[in-house]
C-alpha cells in the first residue's frame, strides 16, 4: 500500500484526479458553485456574485488568454479578497487545476492569511475539501491537492519571487511591498517572471488600495488615467483602465461612481452629524441618490474601458480596474465621510496628514496629494514680520506646560534648539545655539574644535543639556528642565557608532530616560516614528526611526498658521534673518522634502520636526487636555503664583513635588 493512503481506492481515487480535463467555466462561476468563504464561529456561506457586482468582471479576466495580467486597484470593504484571490484559487483547485502561488506582504501576513482566510475557505468548501487528501504536503505555507494542484503562501523576497515557473501568481496589498525585491526588480516583474514558460496560459494578480503618494501634484485628469504614482495605480495606468459606471436613477446617464461625485452637506461642523447627509448627485442632471439607492446602482453598474468611453486605440497585455470607496459594497457613504472629515479635523490641529492619508487610500481608493506638495507657502520675510517677543531667549513663557530640546550632529558643532509647549500642541522656540568647543586641548594649550564624527569623547559636551535648566519669564527662581532630549544618531557609520556608545553610557549611568537617538528612515513610506535598534545587537539603547518627510509636513503645517493657536509655531523676535532662512530653505516635492538651493542651511527646520519627534515620545499627542497628566496639568504661571502655598496645604502633590525637587519642573 502507498505510504500515507488508507487503501486502494483512495490510490485510485487520486489517480483519477490527476487525469480529470479543466472545466469550461469562468472564474466567477467556479467560485459561485465551489468557494465557500469560511469565517471564524462556522458562519460559512456560498460566495455570492451579487453583494460585489463589480467583481465577475476582473475575475473572469484572469482565464482570458489574451492578457497576461489582471490588475485591481480598490478599496478596504470591497470584497476583493474574497473574490480575486480565494476566488481564483478555487477555479485553480477545481476547475482548471495548476499551481498558483499567493504574495503577501510579510511572512506573519503570509502565515495569518492561510490560517484566516485559506484553511477556513477549503474546511468549508466541500468540492475544495475533497481535494485534500492523506498523503498529500499539507502545511501552513503549501499545500497540495489530490489533483496535483499545489498552493503556496508566501511573502516578498527574492528568492520567494524567482524560484520555479508557476503557472498563476497573485501578489495583494501590493502598495505594501517594497518598490524593489532585495535589489532584484518589482514585485510585478519578477511574479510575471514565474508565469512565462506557461505562455498563454501562465497568468499574473496584483489587488490593492492604493499606498503611494502622487508624483506629480499638478497632475490634470485625463481619460480613465488615474495620477502618476507608483504600486498598483502605476500598473493600472499601463492597462485598458476600465473604471466603474453607474446610471443616474433620474436622467439614466452614466457616470463614474467615485469620491468626487459623493457629496454632503458642508455647512455642519460636526464630521458624525455632517457624514448623515452623505448622497451620491449626478453630474448630468444633478439628480441626487440616498445610500438607499446604492445597492441597486451597483447592480446596474458596469465596468468601461478608456477605449470604449474615449475611443482610445491603446492596446495592452494587461487587464486593468480602478474602482473607489463609493462603490464598496461593504463601506457606507456615511462612514467614507465621517472618516474623512475626522481626519482631516485631525490635521487642522496636529498638522499630520496620516489619517487623511490612510482614508484616502483604504477608503477612498485614491492615491494621496500631499498638501503641502500643493505650494508649501513659506516665505522667510513673511515669517519674520511674525516673529514675536513673547519671551527673551533662554526663558519659558507663562502659558507653557513642559519643555523638549532636538540636537543636530555636524562636522565640527552640535546644533541645539529648544522648544516650549503648551496646549494642543502650541509651540514657541526659546533657544538656539551651537556647541562647539570639545574638552581635547590643542599643542597651544587651546580648547580643540568639537568633531563628533571621529572623537567619541566629544559627546560628552551634550551632558549640560540634561542638566539645563530655563527659567519661567517673569519668575526667574523657577526653573524648567527639557523633559525630553532627542538627538540624530550621525548619518555617517563613525559618527553614529559614538552615538550610541554616548547613550549606552548615559544609559550606565541612569541618565537615559530623558534622552533617545533618531535616525531618519531611508524609505519615503516608512512609518511616521517606530522604536528601532541599533546595527549592533548588542548595543541596547533608545533608538526611534522616523519619516522625516511625514515630520516635515507636519512642521510646514504649523508655521502656515499665521495666528497663534493649536499646534502653531510661535517664532521669536531674537534671532536674526539666517533663522528663517532655514526655516524655508527646503520645498516639499512629491519625493519628499528638498532643498531649494544646494548648500543652503536647513538646521532650524530640520530642529522644528526632531522636537516634534520629542513632543511625540512624551506622549504629547496622545494629552487630553480636559483632563491631563500632572506634569502638564498646569501652565507655569499658574504653578508660579502658587508656589508660595508650599507648606501651608499639605495636600498638593505637586507642590510638594516642587518643594523636594528644588522647584524644578519636568526634569530629573
Amino acid at each position: 500500500m502507498a505510504k500515507g493512503f488508507a487503501s486502494a481506492e483512495e490510490v485510485m481515487r487520486d489517480a483519477v484526479a490527476l487525469l480529470q480535463p479543466p472545466r469550461r467555466i469562468k472564474v466567477s462561476e467556479s467560485a459561485a458553485q465551489f468557494l465557500h468563504v469560511g469565517a471564524a464561529g462556522g458562519d460559512d456561506a456560498l460566495w455570492d456574485p451579487a453583494l460585489t457586482p463589480y467583481m465577475p468582471a476582473p475575475m473572469d479576466r484572469l482565464a482570458d488568454r489574451s492578457v497576461e495580467a489582471v490588475v485591481f486597484a480598490g478599496p478596504a470593504q470591497s470584497g476583493k479578497t474574497d473574490g480575486l484571490l480565494l476566488g481564483w484559487m478555487a477555479h485553480s483547485i477545481v476547475s482548471d487545476p495548476c499551481d498558483m502561488m499567493i504574495v503577501q506582504t510579510t511572512r506573519e501576513q503570509a502565515r495569518d492569511f492561510s490560517k484566516r482566510r485559506v484553511e477556513r475557505s477549503l474546511r468549508a468548501s466541500p468540492n475544495l475539501r475533497a481535494q485534500v487528501g492523506a498523503g498529500h504536503q499539507d502545511n501552513v505555507l503549501d499545500k497540495q491537492f489530490r489533483n496535483g494542484a499545489m498552493l503556496n503562501i508566501g511573502w516578498p523576497t527574492a528568492n520567494q519571487l524567482s524560484g520555479k515557473p508557476i503557472r498563476h501568481v497573485a501578489a495583494t496589498d501590493y502598495d505594501r511591498i517594497p518598490l524593489n525585491i532585495d535589489k532584484q526588480g518589482d514585485c510585478f516583474g519578477l511574479l510575471k517572471t514565474r508565469t512565462k514558460s506557461f505562455m498563454s496560459r501562465g497568468r499574473t494578480l496584483i489587488e490593492s488600495s492604493p499606498g503611494h503618494e502622487v508624483l506629480d501634484p499638478e497632475w490634470k485628469p485625463r481619460g480613465h488615467g488615474a495620477p502618476p504614482t507608483h504600486g498598483v495605480l502605476g500598473l493600472y495606468n499601463l492597462g485598458d483602465r476600465h473604471r466603474w459606471y453607474w446610471p443616474c436613477l433620474h436622467c439614466g446617464a452614466e457616470f463614474l461612481a467615485e469620491w468626487d461625485n459623493l457629496k454632503w452637506d458642508t455647512t455642519i461642523d460636526d464630521p458624525v452629524v455632517a457624514s448623515r447627509t452623505a448622497h451620491m448627485r449626478c453630474p448630468e442632471c444633478e439628480g441626487v441618490m440616498g445610500p438607499e439607492h446604492k445597492e441597486t446602482m451597483n447592480r446596474r453598474g458596469r465596468w468601461r474601458s478608456e477605449a470604449e468611453v474615449f475611443g482610445d486605440s491603446y492596446q495592452s497585455k494587461i487587464a486593468s480596474y480602478w474602482m473607489q470607496g463609493p462603490a464598496a459594497a461593504f463601506q457606507s457613504w456615511e462612514s467614507l465621510v465621517y472618516n474623512y472629515l475626522a481626519a482631516l479635523k485631525d490635521f487642522e490641529l496636529t498638522g499630520n496628514q496620516e489619517k487623511l492619508k490612510a482614508t484616502t487610500n483604504t477608503d477612498q481608493g485614491r492615491p494621496y496629494t500631499v498638501l503641502s506638495a500643493k505650494g508649501d507657502g513659506l516665505d522667510a520675510v513673511l515669517l519674520k514680520q511674525r516673529a514675536d517677543n513673547y519671551a527673551p531667549q533662554r526663558h519659558v513663557p507663562a502659558e507653557a506646560r513642559f519643555v523638549t530640546t532636538a540636537v543636530d550632529v555636524q562636522k565640527h558643532r552640535f546644533v541645539v534648539q529648544v522648544h516650549a509647549w503648551g496646549v494642543e500642541g502650541q509651540c514657541w522656540i526659546i533657544d538656539r545655539f551651537n556647541l562647539t568647543s570639545s574638552d581635547r586641548i590643542g599643542d597651544g594649550g587651546e580648547r580643540l574644535k568639537i568633531s563628533p564624527f571621529t572623537h567619541a569623547e566629544d559627546w560628552a559636551a551634550l551632558d549640560k543639556l540634561l542638566d539645563d535648566e530655563y527659567p519661567v519669564a517673569g519668575n526667574e527662581d523657577i526653573k524648567v528642565q527639557s523633559r525630553m532630549i532627542v538627538c540624530d544618531s550621525g548619518g555617517q557609520d563613525q559618527a553614529t557608532n559614538n552615538a550610541y556608545a554616548y547613550a549606552l553610557r548615559l544609559k550606565r549611568q541612569s541618565r537615559a530616560d530623558r534622552f533617545a537617538l533618531i535616525k531618519g528612515a531611508s524609505s519615503r513610506t516608512a512609518q511616521r516614528i517606530v522604536k528601532g535598534k541599533p546595527g549592533d545587537d548588542r548595543i541596547k539603547v533608545p533608538l526611534y526611526i522616523i519619516n522625516p518627510n511625514i515630520f516635515k509636513d507636519e512642521v510646514a503645517a504649523s508655521l502656515a498658521r499665521e495666528e497663534p493657536g493649536p499646534n502653531s509655531i510661535n517664532l521669536p523676535d531674537w534671532v536674526g534673518e539666517w533663522f528663517f532662512r532655514e526655516l524655508t530653505a527646503e520645498t516639499r516635492t512629491a519625493t519628499g522634502w528638498v532643498k531649494k538651493r544646494k548648500g543652503d542651511n536647513n538646521e532650524g527646520f530640520d530642529l522644528c520636526g526632531y522636537n516634534r519627534v520629542a513632543y511625540t515620545l512624551v506622549g504629547g499627542e496622545k494629552i487630553n487636555w480636559a483632563k491631563p497628566p500632572e506634569w502638564a496639568g498646569r501652565a507655569l504661571g499658574e504653578r508660579m503664583a502658587e508656589k508660595d502655598t508650599v507648606g501651608k496645604t499639605g495636600n498638593d502633590k505637586y507642590l510638594q513635588w516642587l518643594r523636594e525637587r528644588g522647584r524644578r519642573i519636568n526634569g530629573e
